[in-house]
C-alpha cells in the first residue's frame, strides 16, 4: 500500500504543474484589513446584496453580520460548533459545521438556528459552502495530499441535503468558495498554496492568483466587485483584482 501511495504522490507532483500551466495569472491590490478580534479563526464568508452586508463564521462557533467596512452589526456564539463556511439562499443562511458533518439553517436577522441537517461523509471533510444558479448547495472538500478521495465540488439539494453530483477540480486543500460571475463558475481558495482559482465546470481552471496574507479560508465579493478574504490566522482582507 505504501508503494501505491508513493506512486500516487509522484504522479500528483509530476502532473499538477501541467494542469495549471496554461491558466492565466492575476494579482490583487490590498485595500484594507479588518482585525475582527471577536471572530476567532475566521473561516467562511458570504455577501448579502439586499442589505449590503457580509456574514462571517469562525472555527469556534462564532457567526456575525458585518458591514463592508468591518463593523460588527450582530454576533452569536455556538459552543461545540466548527463553522467552516456560510452562504445564503433567499432569506436563510446555511452554515457548514465541519466537525459534526452538518449544515445549519440560520435566521439572518437574529442568527438563531432554525434547523440542523446531517450531510454525507463519503467525500471527506468540507471547508467551504456556496450556491449555484439552480439553488443547490455547493461544498468543497479538503484534500491536502493525493489519496482515494479526490478534491472537488459536491452539489447538494438544499432541501433534502441529498447528493446531486460530485465534480473533481484537482485543487488541493480547498478552503473557501463563492459563485463566479457566470453560470457554472466559482472562485475557489487553496489554503496551502495561498492562491485563488477561477474555476469553470465546463472548462476547468481559467485563471489563478496569489493571495496576500496567510491561512485564507473564506471568500465573498460585494456589489462593487471588492473581494473579501477571511484568514484562519485572524482578520479579514479587502482586495481588488488587478487585470
Amino acid at each position: 500500500m505504501f508503494k501505491k501511495l508513493k506512486a500516487s504522490a509522484l504522479l500528483f507532483f509530476l502532473f499538477t504543474p501541467l494542469l495549471f500551466s496554461n491558466t492565466r495569472k492575476y494579482s490583487f491590490n490590498l485595500v484594507n484589513m479588518y482585525s475582527l478580534p471577536s471572530i476567532r479563526e475566521p473561516s467562511g464568508l458570504c455577501y448579502n446584496p439586499d442589505a449590503n452586508t457580509l456574514y462571517i463564521v469562525g472555527d469556534h462557533g462564532d457567526i456575525a453580520e458585518i458591514s463592508p467596512e468591518g463593523e460588527i452589526l450582530t454576533q452569536r456564539y455556538y459552543r461545540n460548533r466548527d463553522f467552516e463556511g456560510v452562504t445564503m439562499i433567499g432569506s436563510i443562511l446555511y452554515a457548514l459545521d465541519e466537525n459534526n458533518f452538518q449544515i445549519l439553517q440560520i435566521n439572518p436577522m437574529t442568527l438563531d438556528i432554525i434547523a440542523v441537517h446531517p450531510i454525507t461523509k463519503d467525500f471527506g471533510t468540507f471547508e467551504g459552502i456556496t450556491t449555484d444558479s439552480e439553488g443547490a448547495l455547493v461544498l468543497v472538500n479538503q484534500i491536502r495530499k493525493p489519496k482515494k478521495k479526490s478534491a472537488g465540488l459536491l452539489f447538494l439539494d438544499s432541501s433534502s441535503m441529498d447528493v446531486i453530483r460530485f465534480i473533481e477540480t484537482g485543487i488541493r486543500d480547498q478552503a473557501g468558495i463563492c459563485p463566479g460571475t457566470a453560470t457554472g463558475h466559482f472562485y475557489i481558495i487553496s489554503d496551502t498554496d495561498d492562491e485563488l482559482y477561477y474555476y469553470s465546470i465546463e472548462e476547468g481552471i481559467i485563471w489563478r492568483s496569489f493571495l496576500p496574507g496567510e491561512n485564507q479560508e473564506g471568500i465573498a465579493i460585494d456589489g462593487d466587485g471588492s473581494f473579501y478574504i477571511a484568514q484562519d490566522s485572524g482578520g479579514l482582507l479587502r482586495l481588488t483584482l488587478k487585470r
